[in-house]
């Protein structure tokens, strides 16, 4: 970026690197668990959809309308499932467990388990994807967007394109 073009909204400053964390931890355990044949297929995938993930974020870390809309979708989409699916059984458990309270059977509290703190951390780390995708919907990235790119969608000679030279003589590509 130039520095005459507006500065990055804090909602891009800490979500995208908080958004890339995620994929890039998950090939690490992956990477780390690798004692077959059997995980070559889910490795090759995962390196392939960390990759299609960066480029995105790379996207929208640059100021990318289209990549900010996308990612912003698919953050709070994928987070607000997999929150509902983190959240949901224990929520019907606490029901099963007090319908065995009333019934009388206390030992179903026992049967069932209660969550530890992995699960906490997968709720927290869910809803702060949520929001994360959330705060990339704002007037403030909408407008830091459209500030780099200008009111026709391209990029100023100052900022270079992608491939040209800018007026300063440096090769932006």
């Amino acid at each position: 970026m130039s520095d005459d073009s507006p500065p990055r909204p804090i909602a891009v400053r800490i979500g995208v690197p908080y958004l890339a964390l995620p994929w890039t931890g998950i090939t690490g355990l992956l990477a780390y668990d690798w004692n077959s044949s059997d995980l070559l297929v889910p490795v090759i995938w995962m390196v392939l959809w960390v990759t299609a993930c960066h480029a995105m974020l790379y996207r929208v870390w640059r100021g990318g309308r289209k990549a900010i809309g996308v990612a912003s979708l698919l953050v709070v989409g994928v987070s607000s499932l997999l929150l509902i699916k983190a959240v949901v059984p224990p929520v019907l458990g606490t029901l099963i467990y007090l319908t065995g309270l009333v019934l009388g059977y206390p030992a179903w509290g026992e049967m069932l388990g209660w969550p530890g703190p992995l699960w906490w951390a997968v709720v927290v780390a869910n809803a702060a994807g949520a929001v994360m995708g959330i705060a990339l919907r704002r007037r403030a990235v909408r407008e830091w967007a459209e500030g780099i790119r200008g009111a026709d969608g391209k990029r100023s000679p100052e900022q270079g394109t992608y491939g040209e030279d800018r007026q300063d003589g440096h090769h932006d590509g």
